[in-house]
Formats: C-alpha cells, structure tokens, sequence
C-alpha cells in the first residue's frame, strides 16, 4: 500500500480510538498492535490491499499484512509522536512506557482538525452531511461514484465523478438565487439566461449577478466568495473536463485526492449559500 494511504488509515483508527476514549468505551491508552491490525482489517475489507493467500475470516486480515506496511505503519506511529500527538506510557503512570501509548490533548485537536480523508469513505460522506445538512442525493451519489472510484484507483474517473458533483451544486445554486431574486423582470430575464444552457453559461450569469450583491451576504458568505466559487469550481470543473475528454492526459492520484478534498471545502460553503438564499430575497 502506499505510504499516505497508510497514513490516512491510521489517522482514521486513531480518530475512532479517540472517540471511544471520550465517550469512555475503552481504556485511556492505546496499543500499536491493535491499532495495526486494526488498520489491516479495514484496509483488506475495502479491497485496498490482497493477502498473498484469502484469509479463513475476514477479520484475521489484519494478522496478514505485509512486513513493510507493517514497518510503514510503526514509522507513522513514531512520527505522531515526535509531532507531539502521542505519548508513549499510560496516562497517570509515570513508569510505563512503549508499546502503550495514548493521546495528547494537542494530539485530539489534531485528529479532529485532519477531518475525514478520502480513505475513510463513509467518515468522509458523513463529514459532507455535517457541513452541508442541506446537500441533495444527487451530489451524494455522484460524489460515492467517485469516491470508490479513488480507492481502486481510478483517479480519472473519480474527478470525472466529483466534477458531476460539484456541477450539480452550482445548479442548486443557480436555480435557488433565481428564486431568491425579488424583482420579477430580472427573475425572467435571470431564468431565460440560464434555462437549458451549458453550465458554463449559467455559473457566468450566476457569478454576474451575485458577486455585486456580495456586501449583503453575510461575514462567513462574503468573506471568500470568489475563492470557492471562480477558484475552487473551476479547478474541479476543469480537471474533470481534462478527464472527461480523449486528451490522454493521465491524472495523478495526488491530483485526485486534493479534488475530493477541494470539494469538501467547496460544498460546505455554497450550501450555505444556499442556505442562505433559501430564507432571504435579494
């Protein structure tokens, strides 16, 4: 397995640890071994990795990982430490030491602060919902598509996917400000604009219409407008047309994970917009 995948793995078992710690399902310390073989079983269930031969039960998978992403996970245990986000012992006693260890109080503010990755599926959905409690199936669906699409490796097909995504927001968006527009004429002449045209059309007659309204919008709203509409919808919307095309242009997987992660600030931001637009006329 790749050494980020590895990475986001265990960020994603230590984020689970970390939530049984505080709602007090296990013990304050942690142990590496668990933790490994933890990451092996979820690893080897979403089909990231294969054992040279299947495992009698699915969860011995984890007993069956491979000596150097074994190695590889320990270096990023030690790393985690180094950066202060674990401590080796248990807490309160001051005489033990590895192979227990447990959270720093920097170390719960940085796994809450790293979010939910790409590797972590459903975290990664769930953190969309959170942000954005108004997103519809269709981007969901679309963004799922795409997210599988990324953990087996098909890096041009997920930007394929969370462009589609991303385009189905704008249009939400689209037809929310038209409905929020109080006067009537420029609501008609809004909607014609838009109405059955390419999507570059009608993010050009959005951003037209709303960027001069922008000292109307709240703080949080106003603040970076343009940043994730003409900056970061573009940059999905144009590595998924690179993608969507016979260009031969391959797409790198960091490429493919910096979308989805684009994508989480991205939707978080125009749902509120929609939100917004949703309660008011302008």
């Amino acid at each position: 397995m790749e050494y980020e995948l590895i990475r986001q793995l265990v960020l994603e078992e230590l984020r689970r640890q970390l939530d049984n710690l505080e709602t007090e399902r296990t013990q304050g310390y942690l142990n590496p071994r668990n933790i490994l073989t933890q990451v092996g079983r979820v690893a080897y269930s979403r089909q990231l990795w294969s054992p040279p031969k299947p495992p009698r039960r699915p969860e011995d998978a984890g007993e069956m990982v491979p000596k150097e992403d074994s190695d590889t996970m320990k270096a990023i245990l030690w790393q985690l430490i180094v950066q202060g986000v674990l401590v080796p012992g248990v807490p309160g006693d001051e005489q033990s030491g590895w192979p227990s260890f447990f959270i720093t109080e920097h170390g719960k503010d940085y796994l809450k602060a790293e979010g939910n990755a790409p590797y972590d599926p459903e975290g990664y959905l769930m953190s969309i919902k959170n942000d954005s409690p108004n997103v519809d199936d269709v981007v969901l669906l679309y963004l799922t598509e795409g997210l599988q699409c990324f953990l087996r490796s098909n890096y041009m097909a997920s930007v394929v996917m969370v462009g589609v995504a991303a385009e189905k927001v704008i249009l939400n968006l689209v037809d929310t400000f038209a409905a929020a527009i109080k006067d009537h004429s420029k609501a008609i002449a809004f909607r014609r604009n838009t109405q059955n045209t390419m999507i570059k059309t009608q993010f050009e007659e959005l951003t037209k219409q709303l960027y001069p309204l922008k000292n109307q919008l709240p703080k949080e709203l106003s603040k970076d407008l343009e940043t994730y509409l003409d900056g970061i919808f573009n940059v999905i919307r144009n590595y998924r047309n690179d993608a969507g095309h016979p260009t031969g242009k391959e797409i790198p997987r960091e490429v493919a994970y910096d979308i989805l992660q684009l994508f989480r600030h991205f939707s978080k931001n125009v749902h509120g917009l929609i939100q917004y637009l949703t309660n008011v006329q302008v």
